[in-house]
């Protein structure tokens, strides 16, 4: 069986985001959400795709 890549472990903030992605909840609601900015969203996301890629 192939090994699998490892990912690193995401921080609680970034586990939060991509708990709401994975609700069908859009970038600009999970910002107001967690009461981020668009930007600190977009970068916890960025960096999520990275470590998961």
């Amino acid at each position: 069986m192939p090994e699998l890549p490892r990912v690193a472990p995401l921080t609680e903030s970034e586990m939060e985001v991509l708990r709401l992605v994975a609700q069908g909840v859009e970038n600009e609601h999970i910002a107001q959400a967690l009461s981020y900015l668009a930007y600190t969203e977009a970068n916890r996301l960025r960096t999520i795709y990275e470590n998961c890629m």
